[in-house]
């Protein structure tokens, strides 16, 4: 099994202007994909994701400006 994952970071708009990552993944090539899952939620801005995969796990790191 092959696993495709993409992740990405938006702006929001209004007054919630903070920067979210979110991630999907495919288990199938890029047949079919995963919902979008929001991975931050915090009230602050996120960036710089990193992702990495170890058989069947991802893990995401990010770096933040929470105090």
């Amino acid at each position: 099994m092959v696993f495709v994952v993409i992740y990405w970071f938006i702006s929001g708009r209004g007054r919630d202007r903070t920067r979210e990552i979110y991630l999907k993944y495919s288990a199938n090539n890029g047949d079919t994909w995963s919902p979008n899952v929001r991975l931050t939620t915090q009230p602050s801005n996120s960036g710089l994701p990193n992702v990495t995969a170890s058989g069947d796990e991802i893990h995401v790191v990010w770096e933040d400006d929470r105090t």
